[in-house]
């Protein structure tokens, strides 16, 4: 027999009260479970939504609205990470300062990150670069960050997320795809400058030459086994791979025709397909397979 679900909830508007700690203490018991958290923090508060790890039926929920004083944030997220046992954290914020995220993620210091979620369109003087830096304790991050015009910062250090999707990435340049990114494992620049107008690709996309460099590097050495760049328009294959040690695929299927397809590979051994169909892609899924033919977009 099914055991009916427990939620328990704590819910305040504007400001804590005075016995808050007293109450999380209470929720969590003498002896806490693990708990996974999915955290939200946007313009209308903080919602955290605990889920025992024994038993996910159990949920434990706190939900503090119109908060107009981001230490309210710091002071709840302290007092539930002091309290419950978190064994893995999914995070999602929208619309706060940096200097905020950058609270968050030092309080979430000890705690798996296994996702981050982030949407940040404000004009602001902050380099993503900074922004992804302070992330780079997650696994996953997904950004939106309306922004352009920024170059490689020395100072940041390369980075190594499981999968980082970065939507309107107009300030990703050929220098950041060589000199930051090499170390992840799944690169998606969706919805990029590189898939805006003409106007903004003559300013900012990516050359012949830049993806060349970029496939040069990968064959030295990479842990990239997925990039999906999102460019349609100006990159020619052909002129790309020449000089280059790559196999063309010669097959009739839409990636491989006029010279959309070809096979490279690392010093170790490890290949890739990169191909055009219509956008540039290198992945390490064997397209050879019927199964894998299929648009990554």
């Amino acid at each position: 027999m099914n055991q009916s679900p427990t939620v328990k909830c704590l819910r305040f508007e504007e400001k804590l009260p005075l016995d808050f700690e007293t109450k999380v203490q209470t929720l969590a018991g003498s002896h806490p479970m693990e708990f996974k958290m999915y955290l939200q923090i946007n313009g209308c508060g903080v919602l955290m939504k605990l889920t025992d790890c024994s038993n996910p039926q159990n949920q434990v929920c706190i939900d503090v609205k119109k908060i107009r004083d981001d230490r309210i944030i710091k002071t709840t997220l302290r007092t539930c990470i002091a309290h419950f046992k978190i064994s893995e954290c999914e995070l999602k914020i929208q619309w706060q300062f940096f200097a905020t995220i950058q609270s968050v993620m030092t309080i979430l210091n000890k705690t798996k990150i296994s996702s981050v979620y982030l949407e940040q369109r404000k004009e602001t003087e902050i380099h993503p670069e900074e922004v992804l830096d302070a992330l780079r304790k997650a696994s996953n991050v997904t950004i939106f960050w309306d922004c352009e015009g920024f170059y490689p910062k020395t100072k940041v250090k390369p980075f190594h997320f499981e999968k980082l999707d970065m939507k309107e990435a107009k300030w990703v340049t050929g220098k950041h795809l060589t000199r930051m990114f090499m170390d992840c494992k799944h690169l998606i620049l969706n919805r990029s400058v590189l898939t805006s107008t003409q106007q903004e690709l003559n300013r900012f996309r990516l050359t012949n030459s830049e993806i060349k460099t970029f496939l040069k590097r990968w064959m030295e050495g990479s842990n990239l086994r997925r990039v999906e760049t999102g460019i349609k328009t100006g990159i020619n294959l052909k002129s790309v791979m020449k000089g280059l040690e790559a196999i063309p695929v010669e097959k009739d299927w839409s990636k491989a025709k006029n010279g959309g397809c070809y096979k490279i590979k690392q010093k170790n051994g490890l290949e890739v397909f990169v191909y055009r169909d219509p956008e540039f892609t290198l992945t390490t899924e064997d397209l050879l397979k019927e199964t894998h033919f299929v648009n990554a977009f």
